[in-house]
């Protein structure tokens, strides 16, 4: 095998590695979220890490022993959370979240670690 042929399959090797390596890479933060309706609706999500989206519904409350709680809603469900970082500056009355956790179907709580805020002024028209 020739010299240019061998330099042509290790260049498509490599592509084809990095092109792999990029497509796992990237392959969770394409994670679809569900409603609290969805997720209320499947005991199999149970144990299971999930992404949610909602608006809050409720003040939030100090837990003991750390942390807040708060509810969200797709104006069908309610599912209750808790976190126990900081929360966003953003976050209050109404507004449209995303949280991503583990669900507890038993008690229909979200163990958070993660509570991002949506922003829709930012793509509102004016």
């Amino acid at each position: 095998m020739g010299s240019r042929k061998k330099r042509t399959i290790i260049t498509i090797i490599l592509i084809l590695f990095f092109l792999a390596a990029l497509l796992y890479t990237t392959a969770s933060s394409f994670n679809y979220y569900r409603t609290p309706s969805e997720v209320s609706g499947d005991p199999s999500l149970s144990g299971k890490r999930i992404k949610v989206a909602g608006r809050l519904s409720s003040e939030i409350a100090p837990v003991v022993g750390g942390g807040q709680a708060f509810t969200i809603t797709d104006d069908k469900t309610d599912i209750r959370v808790t976190y126990d970082k900081s929360l966003p500056p953003s976050l209050g009355a109404e507004t449209e979240i995303i949280v991503e956790g583990t669900f507890d179907g038993k008690n229909g709580l979200i163990e958070a670690d993660l509570v991002l805020t949506k922003c829709p002024s930012k793509y509102s028209s004016k």
